[in-house]
C-alpha cells in the first residue's frame, strides 16, 4: 500500500481560503470541494486568521508618532526651523540690498555662527564696521 505524500500549502493560499471562509459567501463544504481540502482544515485556518488578525496591525506607527519613510518628526521640525532661518536671512539680504554682514547683524534668529553658515561667510568676517552700521 502506497502512502500519499502530505500536501503543503503556502501562507498565501491559506490566507485566501481563510478569507473566503470569513466572508461566508459559501458553506464550508462548498469551499472544501472547491479547494479540495477538508472542511476541518478550513475551520482551523479561519480560526488562526481570527486569532492573529490583530498582529497585522501591531507595530504600525500612528500618524502622530511617525511619518512615512521612517522620518523622525523632531528632526524634521528642527530642519524646517533651520531652513526658515536661512530663508529669512536671504530675504533680509535681498530686501535691503546690503551685505551679508548686514543681514547677519539685523536678523535676530539663530546664533551668529548659524547665520554665518547659512550665508557662507566666515565667522570672523561677520562683524560690522561703524561705517557699515551708518548705512
Amino acid at each position: 500500500m502506497t502512502r500519499k505524500s502530505r500536501r503543503k500549502f503556502t501562507p498565501a493560499f491559506k490566507a485566501q481560503v481563510a478569507l473566503e471562509a470569513v466572508k461566508e459567501n459559501h458553506t464550508m463544504a462548498e469551499l472544501a470541494m472547491r479547494f479540495e481540502i477538508a472542511p476541518a482544515q478550513i475551520g482551523q485556518w479561519k480560526k488562526q486568521l481570527a486569532e492573529n488578525a490583530a498582529g497585522v496591525f501591531e507595530g504600525t506607527p500612528t500618524a502622530s508618532s511617525a511619518m512615512p519613510g521612517g522620518h523622525d518628526p523632531e528632526k524634521l521640525f528642527a530642519e524646517i526651523g533651520r531652513l526658515k532661518m536661512e530663508n529669512d536671512l536671504l530675504k533680509k539680504q535681498s530686501d535691503e540690498r546690503g551685505t551679508k554682514r548686514h543681514a547677519i547683524a539685523t536678523v535676530q534668529e539663530g546664533s551668529i555662527m548659524e547665520r554665518c553658515q547659512a550665508l557662507d561667510l566666515a565667522r570672523a568676517a561677520s562683524t560690522i564696521s561703524p561705517k557699515e552700521k551708518a548705512r
